[in-house]
């Protein structure tokens, strides 16, 4: 985040077929919020079949002094779909 009163749960990517809207390793995306109805995000993506493609999902967390301490959690799904 650019901007240090935008607090949240996100992540960025790099590496093979990784989305055009991750532009260095500072930029991080919100995850989707399935209560919200918010549709899942593609992380990579290829027309044609790939050999040895990989990608590093880096995760940030940002949230304002005024936090209450505690234990907080969240879930996580990735689904990897093959093309031949």
């Amino acid at each position: 985040w650019t901007t240090a009163t935008n607090n949240g749960f996100g992540y960025n990517a790099s590496g093979s077929d990784i989305a055009v809207d991750f532009v260095g390793a500072t930029y991080f995306r919100p995850f989707p919020d399935l209560s919200l109805s918010e549709p899942a995000a593609i992380l990579m993506s290829s027309s044609i079949a790939g050999k040895n493609r990989a990608a590093v999902i880096t995760y940030k967390i940002s949230q304002p002094g005024s936090q209450a301490s505690g234990v907080y959690t969240t879930q996580i799904g990735y689904i990897a779909t093959p093309v031949y």
